[in-house]
C-alpha cells in the first residue's frame, strides 16, 4: 500500500494536475465565478475517488449557491441527495456528534460562522482539532481522505495574524495526513503583505491573470529547483570526472590489448570487463570510427531506438537536422585532436530531449585519431526546470506589475534594482536604476507619523537589510520632489537565494493618505455623536426625575387634598349626592395609583436611597405581579458598589429588557442576575419565551423598523460596556450586558457635568 507521502491524487484543477495527501494550497479570487470555476471541479474529483468533503462557505457565495452549482456538474445529484451519498447541511453546528439520517454522507457545505468561529471568535486550537476529528471520522467510515476548502473573505485585520499562524500550523499539521486542503482568498480584499503571507504558508499558490489560471511558486518549491541545480552540477561535475577516467581506462585496456594482441583469452576477458564497466554508467556512451558508423554502444545507449546494431551512421538514425549537428561536433573532434564538451538535443518517444556530454579522441599507437568516443547524461529535466524558473519569475514579474500597490525592489547596499508604475506614481519621479546617490530612495524625504525627519540610514528598508527581519503594517509619510506629502503603509520583505543569504529586500507600499484623513474625520464626528447621545440621555434622566418629583409632591398631594375633601362632603349632602361623591373618590384613588405609578416608572426613589440592587428587586417584582410572570432575582453583595452614573445606566438596562420580555416574549419564567466580576457589572435577564431570529432583528433595527436592540447596545456602549443578546425561535432569550465598574465617568459626562455646573443648565 502506497503510503499518504507518496500517493498521488487528482485535484480536478487542470492547471495543478495531480497532488500527493498533505497537500496545502491557495488561490486568489476576484468574482463568484473565479471560486467556482476552480473548486467545482475540485470537489467532483474528491467525490469521485471516494474522498470525504468539506466546503466553508463565505460571502461572496452562499450555502444555497454552492448546492445549486454543485447539482450542474455532478451526476444524478438529486438521486445522491436522496440516497444520502451527498448531503448539504446548511447550518451544521462545529463538531456536532449528532446521529446522521445515512452513513454515507460525502459532503459538507458548511457556512465558515459555524466552522470557523465560536461567539464571533477565532480560535485556532478549535479548529485545528476540528480537521483532525473530521479526517478521523472520514478515514472510520471507509473514505480515502478528507478533502476540504474554506473560503478566508471573513477574516478581518483584527484576527489576521492569529489566522495566518493557524496556516502555518496547519501546513505542518498536514505533513503525513489524508487530507488535502484548498484555502480561498479574495484577491481585492488582501494587501501585498497579506498575499505574501498567504503564498508563504501554502505549497502552491493559484491566480487567474489574463483570463488564465496561473501557478505562483513559494520559496520553498524555488529554493528545490535550486538545489536541483546545484546537484544538476555536482552530476555534471561527475560526469566530466568520470568521463576523464574513462579515457584513462580506455587508453589502459587499448595498451593491454596491443600488448597482449595475440593471447585470445586475455583479449576477451579485457573486452567483458570493459563492456560491464560501460553498461553500468549512470549515462550514455559510445564509439564511433572516422566514418561516423558506431563501433560500440552501452546498455543506455541500446536502450534508444535504432541502435540495435552496429555500424549505422547518425544520418541513418536520427533526422537530418539532427545527424549534421552530431558529425559536425565528431569532426571538430577529430580536427581538433581535443576533448569537447557538448550539448545536443535528440528525440525520444516524440519528446525533445537535451544531453550534456564529452566527445573525445581516441587515438592509435601512432597517435592518429583512430576513433571519436562519448559520454553524456540526459539533462532534460534540469532544462525544464530552468524554464519553468524563468517562466515562474515572467508571472511574478507581471504580477507585481498589475499590483495595485506600488512595489520596488533592493540590493543589500539599498539601490534601487526593479519598481512597478504605482511606485513611479507615488513617488512622483523616474528612479534610475543602480544609482548610488538614491539609496533606499534618497530623492524623497521621509518622516515618522508624528512629523519626525527620519535619515535614510535609519529607515526600516536599512534595517531589513542589516537585519533580515521582515517589517509589516508600518505607516510612513514621504514627501515627493514637489514638496507633497503622502502617508504611506509599508510592508518590506527581505530577500534570499536558493542557500539562504540576504540578498535584497522588497518593499510594497500604500497610500493612505486619504483614508487617513477619512478615519480622522469619522473619528470627530463620531466623538461629537457619542457626546450628543450622552448629553441627551443624561438630560432625558434629568427629566424623568424632575417630572417623578412634580407627579409626586405637586400632582399627589394635589389629589391626595381633593380625596380628603370628597370624603368630607360625603357627611353633609343628601344621600343621592353621597353615592356621587362615592364614585369621585374612588376615581380620585384610582388617579392618585396611578400618579404614583406612572412616578415610580419614571425614576424609582429605591434608586437614589436605596442603590442598585433595592431597587431591580422592587422593579422585577413589580413587573411579574402586574404580568404573571414567575421571577426570579439574585445579586452579589458588591453589586452596588458601582458609581452612580452606572448605577441608573444598569438600572434603565435593565427596565428596557424586562419590558421587552413582558410585552414581546409571551414568556412564563424570568430571571434577572446582577454580578460584580473584577471591574466589570455583569447584568443577565434571560426569559423562556417564544425568541426571535437575532440576525433579521438586528437587520430591521438597521433600516429602522425597530429600535430595541440598538437602544440597549448604544445607551450601554455610552457607558463604555457592551450587550450580547442570544435566542433562537421556540429557545426563549438571554440578554447580557458589561458594564465598566473600575473608571470615573466618561469625559463626555465629565465634560457635560462641568457645562451644568458652571450655568450650563
Amino acid at each position: 500500500m502506497e503510503s499518504p507521502a507518496s500517493e498521488l491524487r487528482e485535484t480536478g484543477i487542470s492547471v495543478v494536475g495531480d497532488v500527493r495527501w498533505g497537500a496545502h494550497l491557495c488561490h486568489f479570487y476576484e468574482t463568484k465565478e473565479d471560486l467556482l470555476d476552480i473548486l467545482i471541479p475540485y470537489f467532483r474529483a474528491g467525490l469521485e475517488n471516494n474522498e470525504f468533503c468539506i466546503w466553508v462557505v463565505s460571502d461572496p457565495l452562499g450555502e444555497e449557491e454552492a448546492r445549486d452549482a454543485l447539482r450542474q456538474v455532478v451526476p444524478d445529484a438529486d438521486r445522491y441527495l436522496q440516497a444520502g451519498h451527498i448531503e448539504i447541511i446548511p447550518h451544521t453546528r462545529f463538531l456536532s456528534s449528532r446521529q446522521r439520517d445515512s452513513p454515507a454522507d460525502q459532503i459538507e457545505i458548511i457556512p465558515h460562522t459555524d466552522w470557523y468561529l465560536k461567539d464571533g471568535a477565532f480560535i485556532a486550537e478549535r479548529v485545528l482539532s476540528g480537521w483532525s476529528q473530521k479526517l478521523a471520522d472520514a478515514r472510520a467510515r471507509g473514505y480515502a481522505g478528507l478533502r476540504a476548502n474554506g473560503n478566508e473573505a471573513w477574516l478581518t485585520p483584527e484576527n489576521w495574524e492569529a489566522f495566518s499562524e493557524y496556516e502555518k500550523t496547519l501546513d505542518q499539521n498536514l505533513a503525513g495526513q489524508r487530507m488535502i486542503v484548498l484555502c480561498s482568498y479574495p484577491l481585492s480584499g488582501s494587501s501585498a503583505a497579506q498575499i505574501f503571507d498567504v503564498v508563504d504558508t501554502h505549497q502552491l499558490a493559484i491566480v487567474r491573470r489574463e483570463g488564465k489560471w496561473e501557478i505562483v511558486e513559494t520559496p520553498e518549491l524555488r529554493q528545490a529547483k535550486s538545489e536541483i541545480q546545484r546537484l544538476n552540477a555536482e552530476l555534471e561535475q561527475r560526469v566530466i570526472e568520470r568521463t576523464k577516467k574513462l579515457k584513462e581506462t580506455t587508453e589502459r585496456l587499448r595498451a593491454e590489448i596491443e600488448e597482449r594482441k595475440e593471447v585470445e583469452g586475455a583479449l576477451r576477458q579485457s573486452e567483458e570487463r570493459f563492456a560491464a564497466f560501460m553498461d553500468n554508467l549512470p549515462g550514455y556512451a559510445w564509439m564511433k570510427d572516422l566514418q561516423g558508423r558506431y563501433v560500440y554502444v552501452n546498455e543506455m545507449v541500446r536502450g534508444l531506438p535504432g541502435y540495435r546494431s552496429l555500424g549505422k551512421t547518425d544520418a541513418q538514425i536520427w533526422p537530418a537536422d539532427l545527424a549534421a549537428e552530431y558529425r559536425a561536433n565528431d569532426q571538430q573532434v577529430i580536427a581538433a585532436k581535443k576533448p569537447l564538451q557538448t550539448l545536443e538535443h535528440y528525440q525520444q518517444e516524440g519528446k525533445h530531449r537535451y544531453m550534456a556530454g564529452s566527445k573525445f579522441p581516441i587515438f592509435d599507437k601512432a597517435g592518429a585519431v583512430a576513433l571519436v568516443g562519448g559520454a553524456g547524461v540526459d539533462i532534460t529535466e534540469r532544462i525544464e526546470a530552468e524554464e519553468a524558473l524563468r517562466a515562474s519569475e515572467e508571472r511574478f514579474r507581471r504580477l507585481v506589475e498589475v499590483m495595485p500597490v506600488a512595489v520596488y525592489v533592493c540590493d543589500t547596499s539599498g539601490i534601487i534594482q526593479s519598481y512597478n508604475h504605482r511606485a513611479v506614481e507615488l513617488w512622483g519621479r523616474e528612479p534610475k536604476l543602480g544609482d548610488t546617490a538614491q539609496r533606499y530612495c534618497a530623492s524623497l524625504r521621509l518622516y515618522s507619523p508624528e512629523g519626525k525627519l527620519v535619515p535614510h540610514e535609519e529607515s526600516k528598508m536599512a534595517e531589513v537589510l542589516r537585519t533580515g527581519v521582515p517589517a509589516r503594517d508600518l505607516e510612513v509619510v514621504i514627501e515627493r520632489p514637489d514638496g507633497s506629502c503622502l502617508t504611506v503603509l509599508v510592508n518590506i520583505a527581505p530577500l534570499r537565494n536558493g542557500a539562504g543569504e540576504l540578498i535584497g529586500a522588497m518593499n510594497c507600499f500604500q497610500d493612505i493618505t486619504e483614508r487617513k484623513q477619512a478615519a480622522k474625520e469619522l473619528e470627530e464626528m463620531n466623538h461629537q455623536l457619542r457626546f450628543l447621545s450622552h448629553r441627551l440621555f443624561q438630560i432625558q434622566e434629568e427629566e424623568r426625575r424632575h417630572l417623578a418629583r412634580e407627579l409626586h409632591d405637586e400632582i399627589g398631594q394635589t389629589l391626595t387634598a381633593a380625596k380628603i375633601n370628597t370624603e368630607m362632603l360625603r357627611a353633609a349632602v343628601p344621600p343621592d349626592l353621597a353615592a356621587r361623591l362615592n364614585e369621585n373618590a374612588t376615581i380620585l384613588d384610582r388617579l392618585l395609583q396611578q400618579t404614583r405609578q406612572i412616578s415610580l416608572d419614571l425614576r424609582p426613589p429605591l434608586l437614589d436611597d436605596l442603590g442598585l440592587v433595592p431597587a431591580l428587586r422592587w422593579y422585577v417584582n413589580q413587573q411579574a405581579e402586574r404580568s404573571g410572570l414567575e421571577a426570579e432575582f439574585s445579586a452579589d453583595p458588591l453589586a452596588d458598589d458601582v458609581p452612580p452614573h452606572i448605577r441608573i445606566v444598569c438600572f434603565r438596562l435593565a427596565q428596557e429588557a424586562i419590558t421587552n420580555v413582558v410585552r414581546h416574549a409571551d414568556a412564563k419564567t424570568l430571571m434577572v442576575e446582577l454580578r460584580r466580576a473584577d471591574t466589570f457589572l455583569h447584568l443577565i435577564v434571560r426569559d423562556d419565551g417564544e425568541g426571535f431570529d437575532v440576525a433579521a432583528a438586528k437587520a430591521r433595527a438597521e433600516q429602522g423598523a425597530s429600535l430595541g436592540l440598538l437602544g440597549l447596545t448604544e445607551r450601554a456602549a455610552l457607558a463604555g460596556g457592551g450587550v450580547h443578546v442570544s435566542s433562537s425561535p421556540g429557545e426563549g432569550t438571554t440578554v447580557e450586558i458589561l458594564l465598566p465598574v473600575d473608571i470615573a465617568e466618561s469625559a463626555m459626562a465629565t465634560q457635560t457635568t462641568s457645562e451644568r455646573k458652571s450655568g450650563g443648565e
